[in-house]
């Protein structure tokens, strides 16, 4: 019986020191709870911050592919242009080449 006893403080004494322990836990738990969702609020708010400028990003991407493809149809146009004035001009007889044509006059040689 007095074997039982002393197991039964011991077993009291492991008890409550587990306890002790559980609530010491507890309380941590709880101070650090406030800090935990400060953190959670400081993430969230990040998050949102990266989730703005990758929409920020894709934006000024959109533009510049959209300036670029502009420039390029304008570089494609003026090109055309071009081809056209110099081809127009190839094709194009001056007065000149049509009286000389007409009256088949030929340049002299000195």
């Amino acid at each position: 019986m007095k074997a039982d006893a002393q197991n039964a403080r011991a077993s009291e004494a492991t008890v409550r020191g587990k306890l002790a322990s559980a609530e010491a836990d507890l309380k941590r738990a709880k101070e650090e709870l406030p800090l935990t969702k400060d953190e959670a609020g400081r993430a969230s708010k990040a998050a949102e911050q990266a989730q703005a400028e990758a929409q920020s990003a894709r934006e000024s991407r959109a533009k510049a592919e959209n300036k670029f493809a502009d420039a390029e149809a304008a570089r494609t146009a003026a090109e055309e242009r071009e081809k056209a004035c110099q081809n127009a001009a190839k094709s194009q007889s001056g007065f000149g080449s049509r009286w000389r044509s007409w009256f088949g006059h030929k340049p002299s040689n000195p």
